[in-house]
């Protein structure tokens, strides 16, 4: 369950805390056992939710270096073609 759809069910989970007051004012156990249901649910998401960001973060971070190193390749293509392109030029007026 995601935290929005927890977010969203947290009126309802007020109006049956109300309820429960209401009419189980003898069974507070019950009240506290839902409750810690409730959290650990909450801490299980928040626990998932972290290791997803983490996951997605190592993936930014492996597409980061991997956008570094093509753009070094690709400098030093254009570096390697500027070279051939004054070899040529070299060789053209040599031969001219």
């Amino acid at each position: 369950m995601s935290v929005s759809s927890l977010l969203r069910l947290l009126p309802l989970h007020r109006q049956y805390v109300r309820w429960f007051e209401v009419l189980h004012p003898l069974h507070p156990l019950r009240f506290k056992d839902e409750v810690f249901h409730i959290q650990r649910h909450i801490k299980t998401v928040g626990d998932s939710m972290s290791s997803k960001m983490q996951d997605l973060q190592s993936t930014a971070n492996d597409v980061g270096n991997v956008a570094g190193k093509s753009l070094a390749n690709q400098l030093q293509l254009l570096d390697g073609q500027s070279k051939v392109m004054v070899g040529q030029s070299n060789l053209y007026n040599f031969q001219a």
